[in-house]
């Protein structure tokens, strides 16, 4: 059960280091008809924000309270109404973080990377709800 967790906890450490780098997010900036401007920006980075890119904004933020939430489920004792919070606010975030790609902003390699954590974290929460409801089994 723990090791579950401790994967859990290094999903959304990565995710979150990923998150803080200063390439998560492509801007594509148009000063004038005729040039375009790339800019590069960490998901933390209020810049992407003021442009009308809210996605990374709120991807960080729901990432941060996950890496709360799996540390707070590695200390404690929790049952299966924790885990189910968990699993909800990684698949919100994985949703939110891929909402990018339909609304024309770019995706980069690192927000794919991002998206995957965040759906392995969402996978991982529901199998620990399964293994809590199977108390008798053998359990790794």
């Amino acid at each position: 059960m723990e090791k579950r967790r401790l994967i859990g906890i290094f999903d959304m450490l990565a995710a979150f280091v990923l998150e803080a780098l200063p390439f998560g997010v492509k801007l594509v900036l148009a000063p004038s008809p005729d040039e375009t401007i790339v800019s590069m920006r960490s998901y933390f980075s209020l810049y992407p924000f003021f442009y009308g890119h809210i996605q990374p904004l709120i991807v960080a933020l729901l990432t941060s309270v996950l890496l709360v939430l799996w540390l707070c489920g590695m200390v404690f004792e929790a049952g299966e109404g924790f885990f189910k919070l968990v699993a909800a606010l990684s698949a919100a975030a994985a949703v939110i973080c891929f909402s990018q790609i339909p609304m024309g902003m770019s995706f980069t390699a690192v927000g794919a990377v991002i998206n995957l954590l965040l759906a392995a974290s969402a996978a991982l929460a529901i199998y620990e709800i399964r293994m809590i409801r199977r108390p008798n089994e053998n359990r790794n």
